[in-house]
């Protein structure tokens, strides 16, 4: 999540799991995401037991992480701020991976871009509102936040089959064979 002027919010779920706050030591925090359906987490920060983040595959290690913030210790957010009457999309890597480039780096997705004419009061309203829809287009990925109440908040996937076309690379055993030689490619 990161911070605003004058106040630090808590870690989004990419670093608390870099940082092991969550699995192997609180299992089941996270629901890892392999089909199109509609599926719940709990509010953030909150101690309470279940599911607080969906990791949806991006496109090769990417992810995107949707949590769902609600005014409580660090996250003492106002109760009508823009930031707990959604979902909030991160892209990152698995929990402690990454890039030489990014490292354990997140990546917020703005789900309200230019809703203000500078960039850093438009991702104050950053979080995807109840109805509205962020969609991947190039990976196949539609988030849509179906609903949200003080404790949980409830959110469709939609994962669609992008057709690419395949590309591969033959590397024979060496350069030259003998006519009539049976030959296998790697």
């Amino acid at each position: 999540m990161g911070g605003r002027i004058a106040h630090d919010y808590h870690y989004n779920a990419i670093h608390k799991g870099g940082f092991r706050w969550y699995e192997p030591t609180t299992p089941n925090r996270t629901i890892d995401v392999a089909t199109s359906g509609t599926y719940t987490v709990q509010r953030f920060a909150y101690p309470e037991a279940g599911p607080k983040t969906l990791r949806i595959p991006r496109s090769g290690s990417q992810y995107f992480y949707v949590e769902y913030r609600q005014p409580y210790g660090f996250d003492a957010f106002p109760p009508n701020d823009p930031m707990v009457q959604g979902v909030t999309i991160h892209l990152g890597f698995l929990y402690g991976q990454g890039t030489a480039s990014y490292g354990a780096q997140s990546f917020l997705i703005d789900a309200t871009a230019n809703s203000h004419a500078n960039w850093w009061d438009d991702l104050q309203d950053a979080a995807l509102p109840v109805g509205s829809v962020f969609t991947d287009a190039t990976n196949g990925v539609s988030i849509r936040t179906v609903s949200i109440s003080s404790a949980s908040a409830t959110v469709q996937v939609d994962l669609t089959c992008i057709r690419r076309t395949p590309s591969f690379v033959m590397v024979p055993p060496s350069p030259w064979q003998q006519p009539g030689q049976a030959v296998q490619y790697t």
